[in-house]
């Protein structure tokens, strides 16, 4: 991971930027809990064009505020930078449920 303070939060940007882009013309099914079951079958970008309001959706939900997320990101870098040290960004598989071999 790059530790400096300038170049970590805009590297994390432009990664997560292409992984939000591929999602767009995925279609929702039974695997997006929160979906009104009206979506069903339609893609993310169809789905977020009907501009649905947070009342529209089931429960349970996570939400993201994404300058937050950022902040917080970058903060954790640029403490990490001051203090020496260096990260290990991994994911975690133990609660991973599998729903077939593509997933």
């Amino acid at each position: 991971m790059n530790t400096s303070t300038s170049g970590a939060g805009a590297e994390a940007g432009a990664i997560a930027a292409d992984a939000v882009a591929r999602l767009a013309d995925v279609r929702l099914d039974w695997r997006h809990k929160a979906v009104p079951a009206t979506a069903n079958g339609t893609s993310h970008r169809e789905f977020l064009s009907t501009a649905p309001k947070l009342e529209d959706l089931q429960t349970p939900l996570l939400t993201l505020d994404a300058g937050a997320l950022r902040g917080n990101a970058d903060r954790l870098a640029s403490w990490c930078a001051e203090h020496g040290v260096l990260l290990a960004p991994h994911g975690k598989t133990t609660m991973r449920r599998s729903f077939g071999r593509n997933s």
